[in-house]
């Protein structure tokens, strides 16, 4: 990406700015001539001077001259007009695909980004570089050098023209450019740096809009509005001030200008009037001269903006360059890659280190080999720097030195093509992208499309595969490709203009190549079946079923089909399947004496697992649209309601069951689970219902207002007796509904029969979800596991007639949302772990990635991957209590380093010299060391690194040798101790002068703290039975760090309520063991 706007502009559009210029220069000589014509129309035309009149050899009358010359001015207006459109649609269009490059090779950074420079820019700053801050240069790019060239060219012809006409009143008219100039550019160096500042502060807004979008569930558990909405003013203000500083002087500058542009007339009309009066200029020509200086100030004024516009885009796009291009890039993506061989084994790591932005070394000098096939446990803390190991060794992060082996092949020479294909990671934040499940799970094999066949008329090269990914080709206009075009379409035709053209136009694939854009074909087979090592997409469909249930997958899968709502016309199939299922499973409840976990619709039966406006209409709303309010609000319904004896009760039972509601929830945390599984209102609508309540106090019905009347219809059409358990349905409501049903069914006008789904028993509910048309029923509240008994049945059954295989095809393309916002963190693991599993990797790396899964489920996945998956290795890591007898090598990290290393073949046990190294960096005062040791301890974990950091150089160094005494019992409290290593003991002495030991003081741990917080004098010794070594924290700075930091405040509460427990405990013991003495 070059440094300069203009290099970037010339390298991607050096023949179209030719073009441009050319036709640019070719339009002058019209233009001057338009210039010129006026003053032969007035003066020999108009005035008889040219009188006898020949045109081109043709003897005119005056009038007829007059006319010809007339038709010759217009046709140049025409020749202008169209140099004018011709030059801006071709400059437009160029703009847009320099605009449409930028956007792509920005874009393009962003996948090629470090992984850990997503931590310093936040993903609103990145949005709004690629989107809003690119926008302007997208205009800039076509003006660059043909406006500057064309206006330019236009001021110096008309000046041209002046000056011909008369020198002194082109003098006149240029005077005062010079003056501008000058100033101009003065004053629009300030607005500039104010445009700058401007950016920045619409990119920290945008990070902080995206900031509380992402932490809006804690923002409303905090009730922290107040103070988002204070920060967010502030930047609002800084952005409102640096505005308003920039209309002054933009607006300044302005009207310099205007003043500049009006005094120039006054000279122009007093010069150019008294030349006339004198003889020494003729009318006519005054008249042209008067004409074309009209035309001077527009160009003018063109090329003052463009300055201003000039000096933003620089600024902009220096911006951009600075972010987006990086030292440590990614490679480029290939658009070439072979089927890649396997990765040969021994994996071998030597010396292998990782720092982290702030400096500090989280990996440090790391090595160890294992087999391939092989299967591997890496365990340690939390902050033991596992995880970066398992990242390095994935290839998501490079690493700060060492090396990474594959026999005999450097891992850090591999192409992306080939790390993608071979090796597999799969993290604890498993992250979906919005489409389907199945979208997601074949995600990992998308790498390239693939070519299979070719059935259009650009036939593919002779050496070209059916097995590999598509040929060679670049991203230039006329590179040579090895792959054949796509199948190209006549028309595009979209149904919703946001909507992704899935076909292309040989129009469009030629913009594509113009525009530098990836010319892949977005229809062709995305799926890589082939490099896994799969025969057909048959069989690759067969091993994702087989994968589904490795996982347990399967059955969740199965029930989002369950869960989910198809028409007739849609899955005519599935909806036979259904039906044929539906007496089979009635008939097996029955048998199995389960019926009555299911209170199936009846029309002749109030049915209590149902909500009363489902009864009432023995229906449900379809998926059309439906206002329930619109619904409850038509006459029909009104009328039948009121004429049945339902309208008053189910007003009365809305209000009784809405004052219940404020009742129960009020007090209630906004966003507590309650609001979601037992409340009819949010917590945003309480105040709302209290004020119904209020309105609706002790008056009548027919008295409450309209919409007060519908509120309270709507939620009661809502209650639902077996689950709610409220008592203000009684059997004679029950009746009463029982009556209305047929009546209101028979006479439901059409516009409203429309809106509901209407229940048959033999027929299919489209509105309803599959589950409920297998039961037509619904569950029964209060029933023990109902709904597990019967899903255990139901699964037993639903291989028949082909259910089970198109529920789970129906699951498959259900929506995860975005960032899998639909799915639950055990299923997003799941399809995650599968996405891995179905490239048939050489080498998976599983980083904590099942840690929202139940212990049976994740040891299950565990016996698979290290019994049965013989051909990939797995690298499995987790926490420190994992037992390791399933692996073949065990590896374990402590503080960056590799403290222990156990191969189980051989029985063998290794503990590194890296511990001893540990323990010698930190006796010599290590900082990074001391760094890594403050981040392992629970109460600094949650602190910023650069807080951290600061803690430990502030914090002196003390060493205690055997028996010296660190704190002594009655002693002030002057500072606490943070334990490198070495152990000492607690001592206390009774009021009696007993010497009582508490306990052992061990590494990690914080001591003397206690006398900190309550300022009172020590209430224990601590003396040292190893030699000790100790960060002193001084009492101002921990209790600042206790007053300024929450987590470590919560942290702190949590030791204090420990440690009170155990020496409660110990000291009951002794009590209890002195008493028994006695």
């Amino acid at each position: 990406m070059p440094k300069s706007v203009f290099a970037y502009i010339w390298r991607h559009s050096r023949l179209q700015q030719i073009i441009l210029t050319v036709i640019t220069l070719a339009s002058f000589p019209f233009l001057y001539y338009s210039l010129d014509l006026p003053k032969q129309i007035v003066n020999e035309a108009i005035g008889g001077a040219g009188a006898p009149y020949d045109l081109m050899g043709v003897d005119l009358t005056q009038i007829e001259y007059l006319f010809a010359l007339s038709g010759v001015f217009l046709a140049l207006v025409f020749v202008n007009g169209g140099f004018k459109y011709f030059i801006n649609v071709y400059r437009g269009v160029m703009a847009e695909r320099l605009l449409r490059r930028l956007r792509y090779l920005l874009f393009d950074r962003v996948l090629r980004f470090p992984v850990p420079h997503f931590r310093k820019t936040s993903q609103g700053e990145i949005v709004s570089m690629i989107t809003a801050e690119a926008e302007p240069l997208g205009g800039f790019f076509g003006e660059a050098i043909s406006l500057p060239l064309y206006q330019g060219g236009i001021l110096i012809t008309i000046s041209a023209f002046i000056f011909i006409q008369d020198p002194l009143m082109g003098l006149a008219a240029v005077a005062f450019y010079p003056l501008q100039g000058y100033l101009i550019p003065k004053l629009q160096k300030r607005v500039n740096l104010l445009g700058k500042q401007r950016v920045q502060n619409v990119r920290r807004m945008s990070e902080h809009i995206g900031e509380t979008v992402g932490g809006a569930t804690d923002i409303r558990a905090n009730e922290t509005q107040g103070f988002e909405l204070t920060h967010f003013t502030q930047r609002l203000g800084r952005i409102f001030e640096i505005r308003k500083e920039i209309y002054y002087r933009k607006f300044f500058i302005k009207f310099l200008n205007n003043f500049i542009a009006q005094i120039t007339p006054f000279f122009f009309y007093s010069i150019g009037g008294y030349l006339v009066i004198t003889g020494d200029l003729s009318f006519g020509a005054l008249v042209a001269a008067l004409a074309a200086y009209k035309d001077m100030s527009a160009p003018w004024k063109e090329l003052l903006a463009y300055y201003q516009r000039l000096a933003d885009a620089r600024i902009k796009y220096e911006q951009l360059h600075e972010q987006f291009e990086l030292n440590d890039l990614g490679p480029e993506h290939q658009l070439d890659a072979q089927t890649s061989e396997p990765l040969g084994g021994p994996l071998d790591v030597s010396a292998l280190s990782w720092t982290d932005d702030d400096g500090t070394r989280v990996v440090e000098n790391v090595s160890f080999n294992m087999p391939l096939p092989g299967k591997a446990l890496l365990i340690g803390s939390s902050d033991s720097g596992k995880s970066q190991l398992a990242r390095l060794l994935a290839r998501i992060l490079d690493p700060s030195g060492g090396r990474i082996q594959f026999a005999d092949v450097d891992a850090t020479k591999l192409p992306a093509a080939i790390v993608g294909q071979r090796l597999a990671y799969v993290g604890a934040d498993a992250y979906l992208f919005n489409g389907t499940i199945s979208d997601n799970l074949f995600y990992g094999l998308k790498h390239r499309p693939v070519l299979l066949q070719q059935d259009n008329d650009n036939p593919a090269p002779k050496d070209a595969k059916k097995e590999n990914a598509v040929a060679t080709t670049n991203a230039t206009p006329d590179a040579k490709k090895s792959f054949p075009d796509p199948k190209f379409v006549d028309v595009i035709e979209l149904s919703d203009p946001a909507e992704l053209p899935w076909k292309l136009t040989r129009e469009m694939y030629d913009e594509i190549k113009m525009s530098g854009n990836i010319p892949y074909d977005p229809s062709a087979e995305w799926i890589d079946y082939v490099g896994p090592g799969f025969a057909s997409r048959d069989e690759l469909q067969k091993e994702l079923m087989r994968l589904l249930e490795v996982v347990g997958l399967d059955r969740d899968i199965y029930r989002i089909g369950l869960s989910r709502r198809i028409t007739p016309e849609e899955r005519p199939q599935l909806v036979e399947s259904v039906l044929a299922v539906r007496p089979r499973l009635k008939e097996i409840l029955a048998e199995r004496q389960l019926s009555d976990l299911v209170e199936p619709y009846d029309f002749e039966k109030y049915n209590d697992n149902a909500p009363v406006g489902v009864n009432i209409m023995f229906g449900t709303p379809s998926r059309t649209e439906f206002k329930r309010f619109d619904f409850l609000s038509h006459p029909y319904i009104q009328k039948s309601l009121r004429e049945n004896g339902l309208y008053d009760k189910m007003v009365k039972m809305g209000r009784e069951t809405l004052d219940l509601m404020i009742e129960l929830f009020t007090g209630l945390p906004p966003g507590h689970e309650f609001f979601d599984r037992y409340s009819f209102v949010s917590a945003d609508e309480i105040p709302e219902v209290k004020n119904i309540l209020r309105r609706t106090d002790g008056v009548a019905v027919d008295d409450m207002r309209k919409e007060d009347q519908l509120h309270l219809l709507d939620v009661a059409m809502h209650l639902t007796p077996a689950r709610h358990r409220l008592r203000v349905i009684d059997d004679g409501f029950r009746e009463l509904v029982l009556q209305a049903r047929p009546k209101v069914r028979a006479n439901l006008p059409d516009e409203l029969a429309g809106y509901i789904d209407f229940f048959e028993a033999d027929g299919y509910a489209s509105a309803a979800p599959i589950l409920d048309n297998l039961l037509f029923g619904r569950f029964a509240y209060g029933r023990a596991n109902s709904e597990e008994r019967v899903g255990e049945v139901l699964f037993e059954i639903a291989h028949e007639g082909g259910l089970y295989e198109g529920l789970v095809a129906l699951g498959l393309e259900s929506q995860v949302g975005v960032g899998g916002s639909r799915m639950s963190q055990t299923l997003r693991q799941k399809i995650a772990l599968v996405r891995a599993l179905i490239k048939n990797p050489d080498l998976l790396i599983v980083d904590e990635g099942l840690s929202a899964l139940d212990r049976e489920t994740r040891e299950s996945i565990i016996n698979y991957l290290t019994g049965e998956t013989d051909h990939t290795s797995l690298i499995w890591v987790d926490d420190d209590d994992h037992a390791g007898e399933k692996f073949d090598t065990l590896l374990h990290m402590s503080n960056g380093k590799l403290v222990k290393r156990r191969n189980i073949a051989d029985a063998t046990e290794t503990t590194t010299e890296d511990a001893e190294d540990d323990a010698a960096a930190l006796a010599s005062g290590d900082i990074d060391q001391e760094v890594r040791l403050l981040r392992t301890i629970p109460l600094f974990a949650g602190l910023d690194p650069s807080v951290v950091k600061l803690l430990a150089f502030t914090s002196p160094r003390l060493t205690f040798k055997h028996g010296e005494v660190l704190v002594k019992q009655g002693d002030p409290g002057d500072a606490a101790f943070i334990v490198i290593s070495g152990r000492g003991e607690i001592w206390l002495t009774t009021d009696e002068h007993q010497t009582l030991k508490l306990r052992d003081v061990h590494p990690k741990e914080v001591i003397g703290e206690i006398a900190l917080l309550v300022d009172a004098p020590r209430s224990a010794t601590i003396r040292a039975v190893e030699d000790m070594t100790v960060l002193k924290l001084d009492k101002a700075e921990f209790l600042g760090l206790v007053r300024q930091d929450q987590a470590v405040s919560n942290q702190l509460i949590r030791v204090l309520a420990e440690r009170l427990d155990q020496t409660t405990k110990q000291l009951t013991n002794r009590n209890n063991n002195s008493n028994n003495k006695e």
